[in-house]
């Protein structure tokens, strides 16, 4: 029995602490997560932008859309993979330049 009350105690606690960081971030954040600001349509023209700009295969499109779309919260991760779409465009410029007519 005591055993089951220590491992309740411990997962109040838990939570107590858990939802004191979220309200914690809610409170300091720049941009608070509310539901009721979010905007669908808005999204939808995002994704919808995005893939048709993967499937014309514009890679400085969708290498700026990513830069744009994630803003300060863009990681190194996300960095490389830019970099590897502008690589791949500026190959796609010689490789059309270098054919021969």
């Amino acid at each position: 029995m005591r055993k089951a009350l220590r491992i309740l105690a411990l997962l109040l606690a838990l939570s107590a602490i858990a939802i004191g960081a979220e309200w914690t971030r809610e409170r300091l954040s720049r941009h608070p997560s509310d539901m009721r600001t979010f905007d669908s349509v808005a999204i939808g023209k995002l994704d919808t932008d995005m893939w048709r700009s993967y499937y014309e295969r514009r890679p400085v499109r969708q290498a700026m859309d990513l830069r744009d779309g994630k803003g300060a919260a863009i990681t190194e991760a996300d960095w490389q993979r830019i970099g590897e779409m502008l690589a791949a465009s500026w190959k796609s410029l010689y490789d059309a330049v270098q054919t021969p007519y």
